[in-house]
């Protein structure tokens, strides 16, 4: 198998359209671009689709960057419980995420984490995603996970920054 080395492969993001088991809309795709910025710099070669696509096309072995959480990105779904840090919860609307260490529901907590060739960034709602989409631009990290609350600080409703939880 390729390692997430590789400088080729997909970022996921859900489709706006209603789809899934849950039949939910997201609207979180427009974050691949902060995402493909970062990427960009490292001359990493990655193209952007929708969670649909992948599963029409059965791209499923291409490396990712999964951008959403399972609500909302089937693909999220098919592979969260290979991440170490991944959404908990058997019943809609998922609203958890576990941890090695511990156990999250407060809808600014956003992960991202790690598998062999995937790469989960999400988070419990919209402002966790925002939170760790930040992170995974501004950070370079070497673990397994990150769990990151996003914050407000200029004070005018929307995630401008974040703290690392975990």
């Amino acid at each position: 198998k390729k390692s997430f080395n590789s400088k080729k492969g997909l970022i996921v993001v859900g489709s706006p359209d209603q789809h899934g088991e849950d039949q939910v809309r997201a609207r979180d795709g427009h974050l691949s671009g902060e995402i493909g910025i970062k990427l960009g710099k490292h001359h990493l070669d990655f193209r952007t689709v929708w969670d649909t696509e992948v599963v029409r096309d059965e791209l499923f072995n291409k490396n990712m960057i999964i951008i959403g959480g399972i609500l909302t990105n089937t693909v999220a779904k098919k592979f969260n419980e290979d991440f170490p840090a991944y959404f908990s919860g058997d019943s809609f609307p998922y609203r958890e995420i576990s941890t090695p260490k511990n156990t999250y529901s407060d809808p600014d907590i956003g992960i991202i984490s790690r598998s062999k060739n995937h790469i989960l960034v999400a988070g419990i709602r919209n402002t966790g995603t925002r939170a760790a989409v930040k992170a995974f631009k501004e950070k370079d990290f070497e673990k397994d996970y990150l769990v990151v609350k996003g914050l407000d600080l200029d004070g005018d409703g929307e995630i401008d920054d974040y703290e690392v939880i975990e």
